[in-house]
């Protein structure tokens, strides 16, 4: 009985959306951003000015060694034990 009531829904609102989408409705539902993968924590925001010189240290190491910001600054804190 109850899956014929669920299954009655179902076909209601199937109908409900064909005619609406005949007479130029859209549906409700909000559109979801696709995600090609998840982090594995939550990110957080870190702004510093470093010199010049400081900066352009990193950015040759990271290139050079195919590494982002985050995982060198990852690695530097293992490596310091904080």
């Amino acid at each position: 009985m109850l899956y014929e009531f669920l299954c009655s829904l179902r076909d209601q609102n199937v109908r409900r959306q064909a005619v609406g989408k005949r007479h130029g409705f859209m549906a409700r539902e909000p559109v979801q951003k696709l995600s090609r993968r998840k982090p594995a924590e939550l990110p957080a925001n870190l702004n510093i000015r470093p010199p010049i010189t400081t900066f352009n240290r990193l950015q040759q190491f990271c290139e050079g060694n195919r590494m982002s910001y985050h995982e060198k600054l990852k690695d530097l804190t293992d490596r310091a034990g904080v």
